[in-house]
């Protein structure tokens, strides 16, 4: 790909320099050095118009140059190839405009040929410049690739994480649920055939659920059934409450990142409790950002279950890694209850 043509914005912007060149060639020969107008159109049309045309090739030479650290032979290739530009510039230029003067009887100056060291100072000038233009592009093109890749590492690194933290919940909950299954098979058979059914429903969703974010209405439906299994195991000892605002339904949110926390909840409170205790949860909706809290009871002088901290850490590292800010989990105790506060900011 060519640096300039290839780009239509570098193109307009190429063309429009030497439009403003041309103009400012106009301007010299016409009223500094008395030139007939006709002669100076034709003079700042044929020399700059030829330039730019050629101007194109130099692209060639910078890109063949582009990763040479060697100094010298990157200043012999340029070298070269500004003796071969001009020579070919102004060779085309002068029979194109005694062309021009043949044919429309332009007179042309006659100091002309004290002109061409200048005409030579301006086409080094010319060259180093668009030459200098092409590394800087090519220093642009290459820093943005450069960006782009990293950019998609990180986004596949992230990805994986996410799916790793995600893949770290199913199992977990599985082997509770197993457990909980082989407990009710021998004491209450038609529980447990309930307990597979709607367990059955949950990881068809866990699995149909390959998406990193799901709308918040789909993630309640989904851990309601979680918590059928919950009900079923545990009966009057678990009080469900909900506050919800309807707002807040379609907003997007994690995938799965409120299983773990009901989980938690009823691991450390209805396990070690023997009285009813409820689970809570509030949607409530701010303006960059919903606010969800699960709040449930537990008894402080119980025994702690101690597990594997797939929980909260978890639904904490994923929150971290989704949303690049930390302290979107947090949580504390109060008046023998446990409350669990994410944030979710509006994307």
């Amino acid at each position: 790909m060519h640096t300039i043509i290839d780009n239509k914005d570098y193109l307009k912007i190429y063309l429009l320099s030497w439009l403003l060149i041309m103009g400012a060639h106009f301007a010299l020969l016409f009223f500094v050095l008395s030139t007939s107008w006709q002669y100076a159109i034709a003079d700042s049309c044929v020399y700059n118009i030829s330039f730019a045309f050629i101007g194109f090739s130099i692209a060639f030479i910078t890109k063949y140059t582009q990763h040479d650290k060697r100094f010298h032979l990157i200043f012999i290739n340029h070298a070269l190839a500004l003796i071969i530009v001009i020579a070919i510039w102004l060779l085309i230029s002068f029979f194109i405009l005694k062309i021009i003067g043949v044919t429309t009887h332009i007179d042309l100056p006659e100091n002309i040929k004290k002109w061409y060291p200048f005409r030579i100072m301006s086409g080094v000038l010319y060259y180093s410049v668009i030459a200098l233009i092409h590394y800087l592009i090519l220093y642009i093109e290459q820093v943005n690739e450069e960006k782009l890749i990293h950019e998609k590492t990180q986004n596949t690194l992230k990805e994986t994480k996410l799916r790793a933290l995600k893949s770290q919940i199913n199992p977990h909950f599985l082997f509770n649920s197993l457990n909980s299954i082989s407990y009710l098979i021998g004491s209450e058979p038609n529980k447990a055939k309930d307990m597979i059914s709607v367990l059955s429903d949950y990881f068809r969703y866990s699995i149909k659920s390959k998406n990193t974010t799901t709308k918040l209405s789909v993630e309640i439906d989904n851990c309601k059934k979680y918590l059928e299994i919950e009900k079923i195991r545990f009966g009057n000892r678990l009080v469900i409450k909900e506050q919800i605002d309807l707002k807040c339904l379609d907003y997007e949110v994690p995938s799965m990142i409120l299983q773990p926390i009901y989980e938690n909840a009823i691991k450390h409170g209805v396990y070690e409790s023997t009285e009813p205790v409820c689970l809570e949860t509030i949607v409530s909706k701010h303006s960059d950002y919903i606010a969800i809290r699960i709040i449930n009871d537990f008894d402080e002088d119980a025994i702690s279950r101690k597990g594997e901290g797939v929980g909260l850490k978890n639904v904490a590292d994923r929150l971290s890694l989704m949303y690049n800010k930390e302290g979107l989990l947090n949580f504390e105790r109060y008046d023998n209850k446990f409350l669990v506060k994410i944030i979710i900011p509006k994307i």
